[in-house]
């Protein structure tokens, strides 16, 4: 079955995590409108390779200083594990989501419903499964009214898309999954 990567932003993989993102919308003319149930979707975000002193370089023998790990440089075979911003772990320079490769993935996202639909027809359950970061003051605002929260998605949207994006009403394919906190390959 096939395996594709999603990219999420560090807010969106703590929400995976804390198990309050269960969907996503994309643009329809994104290359996930071809998602099917079923298949899997593997994680891409922020990350670097776990610091450590040593490393065995493959111009040599010897085992060498890893340079300069957080700048980015410096031999990266033989890393042992890595680490995620999400995470809040400090580095002075991540690697980003684009340039994750598939082994380093640690979420694995497996498709349960694909739709797609007008932006605006999304409903609020839906707003609220899409893991938009509230405070728990606003969380307990939103549940007030549950419409508040599909403004707070909208909000999101603007901020990622540019002013206006959520009025222009776009069709999305929407994403329903379920997430495992484990490469797409284990």
């Amino acid at each position: 079955m096939t395996a594709r990567p999603i990219i999420f932003s560090a807010p969106m993989v703590l929400a995976l995590l804390a198990g309050r993102k269960t969907q996503t919308r994309r643009l329809a003319s994104s290359p996930l409108r071809r998602v099917q149930l079923g298949e899997r979707l593997w994680v891409r975000e922020n990350w670097q390779f776990a610091p450590q002193q040593y490393c065995t370089c493959p111009q040599g023998a010897e085992p060498s200083p890893c340079d300069d790990w957080q700048e980015g440089t410096g031999c990266a075979s033989n890393r042992d594990g890595t680490i995620y911003a999400a995470d809040g772990v400090k580095a002075a320079r991540w690697r980003p989501s684009i340039h994750m490769s598939r082994w380093a993935s640690r979420l694995t996202l497996t498709v349960t419903d694909v739709r797609v639909q007008r932006l605006g027809a999304m409903s609020s359950a839906d707003a609220r499964a899409e893991g938009t970061p509230l405070d728990p003051y606003d969380e307990a605002w939103a549940d007030e009214d549950p419409r508040r929260w599909v403004l707070a998605f909208a909000a999101l949207w603007d901020r990622l898309h540019g002013a206006g994006a959520w009025d222009a009403n776009p069709w999305v394919v929407a994403l329903t999954f379920t997430v495992e906190r484990r490469n797409v390959d284990a």
